[in-house]
């Protein structure tokens, strides 16, 4: 069970209430942040450097873990590969303008591979334009092979619930998606922590995991394993009875932490934490989640963690 999270799609992250919550409820987040950025702290903005300066956040340089992912270029250009007639659409849809931009660094030899299909180009150096849907499949793909690596033991985390749902559905036939549905199970848990509602500055959230940082991890610990029991249960009435008593035997410990953010004089709210967790037994996963498979296939890693395969939080139910 991870105790870190890895955020993505983008280097810099967001000052927001949503990154008050992340960085209270995990022990660790980090962001895909290529070596050039390291080198010049100021790009970065102001926010992202007080994060750094307190170690709330970590760097991921790409460059430096890529080559320890066996298949990372070839298992997501057999997933393009595998989208058949969306590969024109994408392509209509670069050629029409609706492209992102993606650094170097993070894609390997997939940028020129991806060029060929026309779903990507060299633009100012060192970014390549990738068609939007491509590229965001690619950073969706990248954090989590990238989490699952022992070097970076992270949950892919982002504050875009479309980000999570990709893994689910992106590359599925629409006759498929049912079927897809069945061995991969979304599971939202709300009310398990009040959160501050508004932006806190980092010297403060540091300042706050310092004297209460062993309260929120073994909080954490224990919906994290709630999670991954409720996931797993296909019956809407018994897990919502297995989320209610949970509730109730956490009552104590919810109420200890908002005691210690009303001490802080954090106004709060709810907090929703979603999570995507493999149902055991069930081998058969398309799509993005199978390209995850595939590129981490011969790694000394367990390929990929089946107990808590990815977790965001998002703004609203998926």
């Amino acid at each position: 069970m991870k105790n870190r999270v890895l955020y993505f799609p983008y280097i810099r992250i967001p000052k927001s209430a949503w990154l008050t919550q992340m960085l209270l409820y995990w022990d660790k987040v980090s962001s895909i942040v290529p070596y050039e950025f390291t080198q010049k702290p100021e790009s970065l903005g102001p926010y992202m450097q007080s994060l750094l300066e307190h170690e709330l956040v970590v760097q991921v340089i790409p460059g430096m873990y890529i080559y320890e992912i066996p298949n990372f270029e070839r298992a997501f250009q057999a997933y393009i590969d595998g989208l058949g007639p969306e590969v024109n659409r994408r392509r209509t849809q670069f050629e029409g303008g609706r492209r992102l931009k993606v650094h170097i660094e993070k894609m390997g030899a997939l940028g020129h591979a991806l060029a060929e299909q026309g779903l990507a180009n060299e633009g100012a150096y060192p970014w390549y334009d990738v068609e939007a849907d491509t590229a965001n499949d690619f950073m969706s793909y990248l954090a989590a092979t990238l989490g699952q690596l022992a070097t970076v033991d992270s949950a892919p985390i982002t504050d875009g619930a479309a980000y999570l749902r990709r893994f689910a559905k992106a590359g599925v036939a629409e006759d498929r998606v049912l079927q897809q549905l069945q061995s991969l199970r979304t599971q939202v848990l709300e009310r398990v922590l009040q959160v501050p509602s508004h932006h806190v500055e980092p010297s403060a959230i540091a300042a706050f995991k310092s004297r209460h940082g062993e309260l929120l991890a073994d909080f954490r610990r224990r919906v994290e394993r709630e999670l991954v029991t409720a996931a797993v249960i296909a019956d809407d009435a018994l897990r919502q009875r297995q989320l209610d008593i949970f509730f109730e035997e956490s009552a104590a410990r919810i109420e200890e932490i908002q005691a210690a953010m009303g001490d802080a004089r954090w106004d709060t709210t709810k907090a929703s934490l979603s999570v995507l967790a493999a149902i055991p037994g069930v081998p058969q996963v398309f799509g993005l989640a199978a390209a995850l498979w595939a590129a981490l296939s011969g790694s000394q890693r367990p390929v990929p963690s089946q107990d808590f395969a990815y977790a965001a939080y998002a703004r609203a139910e998926l």
